[in-house]
């Protein structure tokens, strides 16, 4: 396989841009491939059976543009269609959750673990899975649906007084139960964080696991032999939205200006 080719990165929207610009600054080599399901934002409100079709798509998708590497930056898409695909790809395929969920256990020191995520990623209970599965000292994961919350960062409200109430209302079951550390079970979370420190308790760590997931790309490509020597490589963006409105919301979120977005039907 071509060393240059592309790492495919997806999410519902923008929230992936921050796994993507990890992955820039670890990997600057690499040429980025990113796909933003715009037309279906947000994933939290759908059915399992929409977010398999949507997640298939996407990867037939992926397939055209022959990448090496495909990271779902995308908690609902790690929890529900990762675990279902059966060696269908052949290239490395990364999810979210187990890396956030080790950083968290390295991290927690009473071994009591908060997750906020959207309600279909709580419900599905992913996170609580691979937690106990890794612990061993049984600890304790407290969940908080938060539905309104990627609303809220794809309009580009992320701070003032109604963002701020909208927060407390969602992790005061979490301060509640005396968690030390906090999950962010959604990539678009990290845009939230300024507006999370000023609501909790500065003792308590906030995981977000794109750095770890950009660290364990590199691990996995360097094993294979696979990382690019490319310096002009050049990313490209899709949405099956309005790319305009992504380009817009991308740039700020991404950390530098993003030129073109296409539109792709999927």
């Amino acid at each position: 396989m071509n060393r240059n080719k592309g790492i495919g990165v997806f999410d519902s929207g923008v929230g992936g841009l921050t796994v993507a610009n990890a992955i820039s600054k670890t990997l600057p080599e690499e040429k980025i491939i990113y796909f933003g399901d715009t037309a279906h934002v947000p994933y939290g409100d759908k059915t399992e059976t929409q977010i398999i079709k949507y997640v298939h798509n996407i990867i037939d998708f992926f397939c055209t543009k022959g990448i090496k590497a495909l990271v779902m930056a995308c908690n609902t898409s790690s929890a529900i269609v990762l675990p279902r695909l059966n060696g269908r790809l052949n290239i490395p395929t990364l999810g979210v959750i187990e890396f956030a969920s080790r950083m968290a256990l390295e991290t927690s020191k009473n071994e009591r673990i908060g997750v906020v995520a959207n309600p279909l990623t709580v419900k599905n209970g992913a996170y609580k899975r691979t937690i106990k599965n890794i612990s061993l000292n049984g600890t304790m994961v407290f969940q908080s649906p938060c539905k309104r919350w990627v609303p809220l960062i794809e309009a580009g409200n992320v701070s003032g007084e109604e963002v701020e109430e909208i927060v407390r209302q969602d992790l005061k079951p979490l301060i509640d139960s005396k968690i030390d550390t906090l999950i962010l079970g959604c990539t678009h979370y990290p845009y939230l964080i300024p507006t999370i420190n000023k609501i909790m308790n500065h003792g308590i760590k906030i995981i977000d696991p794109a750095k770890a997931v950009a660290e364990h790309l590199k691990k996995s490509l360097e094993e294979r032999e696979m990382l690019s020597n490319n310096e002009n490589s050049l990313h490209e963006f899709f949405v099956s939205g309005d790319p305009e409105e992504f380009q817009k919301m991308g740039s700020r979120f991404f950390g530098g200006k993003i030129p073109t977005v296409k539109k792709v039907e999927l």
